[in-house]
């Protein structure tokens, strides 16, 4: 399998720092502020340049328990 067909396979599974922002209606400087402040806040995945990634399903988990709903716009695969 290519490396694209694997990414595009994982790609509903991963979200950034500016796609927390969005699925929460906050700003991200807010989602950088929580990423600081909560020591629960999953672990990134990886970086790229600016974008950090994290998996989605951890980050839905710390949000929920901390009150916070999270529309991912049908991201789920």
């Amino acid at each position: 399998m290519s490396i694209r067909k694997r990414y595009e396979k994982v790609m509903p599974l991963i979200v950034s720092t500016n796609e927390i922002a969005q699925a929460t209606g906050v700003g991200v400087s807010a989602v950088c502020n929580w990423i600081k402040r909560w020591p629960d806040f999953p672990e990134p995945l990886d970086s790229f340049g600016h974008t950090t990634l994290y998996a989605m399903d951890e980050v839905d988990r710390c949000l929920r328990g901390r009150g916070y709903a999270a529309n991912w716009l049908d991201r789920r695969p």
